[in-house]
């Protein structure tokens, strides 16, 4: 787990699953939406919950309240597993990696009834008229539900994949009839930009199947719904700051997260991405005053503070002063980590490891080895065992 932790897809479902224009929801419809994004975006995924169990009771043949229904236990079940973090969505290692836990079968069924209601109720509108916009439209989130769903919890590449691309298909084909319902240029623009990422060696090969791109575009897109769209606005920023970041765009990522935060100041997650930016500008002083307020919120509970367990951010404290050179704030950051009381078992396994990688910069071997030796009596996380191995031949150095 790196430093740079987060939210920030909090939504990699957002690219299927944002409320469409005015056009394809009733009005209160429309506000009930509205509501239970701003409670998703503040990690109140029971209150979400309720919302869209409410739309369906209400408009029982409207696809919409499935759609987000199915979205939030998705959403929510990457978020109770800790695998809300920026490096994940960035990375294509982090989801090929076997689940750390296996997903519960209640969960696995609610998601997948959620979905077929999607497609039911939006079937049925479209077989009554084939260019029913909302039917197109909830035809591809159900698809990206599926794609997010599997990519991410089941790990499944090719059913992500399969219906990624009809998701992207349905929601093309509602720009077709509608080119200023800019919410759907969020799916086509994530399409366009993952499209253009293709190694130039199977390009070709791409290029031969239809499967082809640009990143400028993509990101053009994205800008665009983040200006104009009705509802998926602060979705397009989620998706761009990501974006942003893989492209080295620092000041822009650093930019967008600070309205985001700004907007939904109880999502930690934001919180923890801000000093994660900063440290990686190069302000890292500005980083350590950022996660001592998240420490303070988490030490006065305030609303969804309570928690995050305070061992992450005790765990980047460390990392962040031993990056500096301050090595005895290093290992004070990590031995809090430590005290903290039920503190993650894997947070505390990357904790003893870095701790005894402080120690070996102090040149105090016997202290890092250790360490070491106590990774390997815990479980296995992210290669914690083969790094301890290695160090325990190898004393740590810091990268040049």
């Amino acid at each position: 787990m790196r430093k740079f932790a987060s939210t920030a897809l909090l939504i990699s479902l957002v690219t299927s699953s944002t409320p469409g224009q005015s056009g394809l929801l009733p009005g209160p419809m429309q506000e009930d939406v509205a509501a239970g994004f701003d409670h998703i975006y503040s990690l109140e995924y029971d209150h979400a919950e309720q919302i869209f169990r409410r739309m369906i009771r209400e408009h029982p043949n409207h696809p919409a309240g499935y759609a987000y229904l199915a979205g939030n236990i998705w959403l929510r079940e990457l978020n109770g597993k800790k695998e809300l973090e920026l490096e994940n969505f960035t990375s294509a290692a982090h989801f090929m990696r076997k689940p750390e836990k296996p997903l519960s079968p209640s969960v696995d069924r609610a998601f997948r009834e959620a979905t077929r209601g999607t497609m039911e109720r939006a079937t049925e509108l479209l077989e009554s008229n084939p260019k029913d916009k909302a039917a197109l439209y909830y035809l591809g989130v159900a698809h990206g539900n599926i794609a997010a769903f599997d990519a991410t919890v089941n790990r499944d590449v090719w059913s992500a994949f399969r219906n990624g691309s009809k998701s992207f298909g349905y929601h093309k084909k509602v720009l077709e009839l509608d080119p200023h319902h800019y919410d759907a240029y969020l799916t086509v623009g994530l399409y366009n930009y993952v499209a253009g990422s293709i190694p130039w060696t199977v390009k070709w090969l791409a290029f031969l199947i239809g499967y082809r791109g640009s990143k400028k575009k993509g990101i053009e897109q994205l800008e665009l719904v983040s200006e104009k769209g009705q509802f998926a606005r602060d979705d397009a920023r989620v998706l761009l700051l990501v974006l942003y970041a893989r492209e080295k765009r620092l000041d822009r990522t650093l930019q967008l997260l600070e309205e985001l935060h700004a907007r939904y100041p109880k999502n930690y997650l934001l919180a923890l991405d801000l000093a994660a930016v900063r440290e990686l500008q190069g302000q890292r002083q500005e980083s350590v005053e950022l996660y001592q307020e998240i420490l303070r919120k988490i030490e006065k509970k305030l609303p969804h503070y309570d928690q995050l367990g305070a061992e992450q951010v005790y765990y980047r404290l460390g990392t962040l002063y031993r990056s500096r050179g301050d090595y005895g704030e290093s290992v004070r950051a990590f031995q809090a980590a430590l005290r903290v009381p039920g503190a993650d078992e894997n947070v505390t396994t990357l904790v003893h490891l870095n701790l005894g990688r402080t120690y070996d910069l102090m040149n105090d071997r016997d202290q890092a080895m250790e360490q070491y030796r106590l990774v390997l009596d815990r479980k296995d996380f992210h290669d914690s065992h083969d790094a301890a191995r290695h160090s325990l031949s190898n004393p740590y150095r810091k990268p040049s």
